[in-house]
């Protein structure tokens, strides 16, 4: 048991480590582009990039892991991410920023990855909950400190991109250090998007809605912070404050949603979002303080709507549907981020920087007339019949292997669920994990690396 607790304590400092220079960079990027007088539409072209990069990240990292082990592929990943960092300084072009992005991109969601689906295979059905619980404040208070070294840093200097390159490099260290056995290799987990849609249209929409409006916030939000006339710090602060907002009204939204029908808290969530981006369009009127104060309600509503759209979807899937779902869901979530600051680009040379709220506000009126839709449509489910809320990550499909929704009972099966179809042809599901059973290197279930490793270090699985 203490040695089970020593490995998940060294896989969540690298995490925290890697996650402080995660936050610093998806601040600083957008801010020192602006700074350094790049175009509006290169910036949000790097916004896309990013995701772009995420989710192809998410999609060929199995395969990477598979040939080369968890721990080579993090010591290569973290190599070229470290790289990336210092690449913004030495080339600073739009071109090569923008190709950046799409590494930056990649890298973090194969790190990401490779410590979820080792954080999962770590945990037993006791101690999922609580470790999934440490890895998301890790994830948001990590990414909060990371934000705020800009009001100790020049953005415009070397220092801050070293400090990337150096949190980067040093997430390394606990992870190479483990003496004990990699995991298992993640699957390959194919979503089917029509069927995703088929079980819940509202979770479906609404991830791709709050893509477009999470994608849009955290590629532009810096710039649009800048662009109102808000100082270095308090662009940090800014951003600092809808994370902690987020932070302490996701459990509350999420019980309410245990009580009442999801789709009415999803949609009020999206109201409230709205209302304070509405405001939030003319903050070049406002004082600065009252900007801080106000976005902390604007990532509180903002920012807990993933996680819910995902508990409505899990409210009517099958046990065995639960990994392929969230994976789709994620899809979605990707897609959406990924375009999010392009339409907001285009609506710039309408609007200027308040096409960031404009858009915003678009997104989440139409997320509201399709919840009424099907609201009217489709009867709520009764409370006893739904999943326990619990906070989703936006990271990689292996951290719903975490989620306390997919703990297995004694015979096996995982948790409860309602729904109507369980999985296609070509999947198998053992425990929590849904496999694909034709995936190719299916046979190379620990890769030859990590097993020459554990042997080095004499521990046995």
């Amino acid at each position: 048991m203490i040695a089970n607790a020593a490995s998940i304590a060294a896989l969540l400092l690298s995490a925290s480590i890697f996650l402080v220079g995660s936050g610093l960079q998806n601040i600083l990027v957008p801010l020192t582009a602006s700074l350094s007088g790049f175009s509006s539409v290169a910036i949000a072209f790097m916004a896309t990039a990013y995701f772009f990069g995420f989710v192809l990240g998410c999609l060929l990292t199995p395969v990477v892991i598979r040939r080369a082990g968890h721990i080579r592929m993090f010591a290569v990943y973290a190599a070229f991410a470290s790289t990336v960092a210092l690449a913004y300084v030495l080339v600073p072009n739009e071109i090569a920023w923008i190709a950046m992005r799409v590494a930056a991109g990649f890298f973090t969601a194969g790190l990401s990855m490779a410590i979820e689906s080792w954080l999962g295979e770590r945990s037993t059905n006791e101690t999922r909950g609580l470790t999934f619980s440490a890895y998301m404040v890790i994830n948001l208070g990590s990414v909060t400190v990371g934000q705020m070294v800009l009001v100790a840093v020049d953005p415009s200097g070397f220092t801050p991109f070293a400090l990337i390159c150096i949190a980067t490099a040093l997430s390394l260290v606990p992870v190479s250090l483990t003496a004990h056995p990699a995991p298992v290799a993640p699957e390959i987990v194919k979503p089917d998007l029509r069927k995703l849609y088929r079980l819940s249209p509202v979770a479906a929409v609404g991830c791709l809605a709050v893509g477009l409006v999470n994608g849009t916030f955290w590629g532009l939000g810096p710039v649009f912070a800048h662009e109102i006339g808000l100082p270095v710090a308090g662009v940090a602060t800014f951003m600092s404050a809808a994370v902690i907002g987020g932070a302490v009204l996701q459990l509350p939204m999420g019980r309410l949603s245990d009580r009442l029908d999801r789709r009415v808290v999803i949609k009020w969530g999206a109201v409230v979002t709205t209302i304070t981006a509405g405001v939030l369009a003319f903050a070049d009127r406002l004082p600065e303080e009252a900007i801080y104060l106000l976005a902390i309600p604007f990532g509180g509503f903002m920012l807990p709507l993933y996680s819910l759209c995902v508990a409505h979807a899990m409210d009517y899937a099958e046990p065995s549907d639960m990994v392929q779902s969230s994976g789709g869901l994620l899809l979605l979530y990707g897609i959406g981020a990924a375009i999010g600051p392009t339409i907001a680009t285009s609506l710039m040379g309408m609007v200027g920087y308040q096409a960031v709220p404009t858009l915003m506000i678009i997104v989440y009126a139409c997320l509201v007339l399709f919840i009424l839709y099907r609201m009217r449509a489709r009867a709520a489910m009764p409370p006893e019949e739904r999943t326990e809320f619990a906070t989703a990550a936006t990271t990689t499909p292996e951290a719903f292997n975490l989620d306390p929704r997919t703990e297995t009972d004694a015979t096996g099966e995982a948790g409860q669920g309602a729904g109507e179809t369980g999985m296609p042809p070509g999947f198998e599901v053992t425990g929590s994990q849904a496999r694909v059973v034709d995936a190719p290197f299916e046979a190379l279930s620990t890769s030859s690396a990590d097993k020459s490793l554990a042997t080095d270090v004499g521990q046995t699985s």
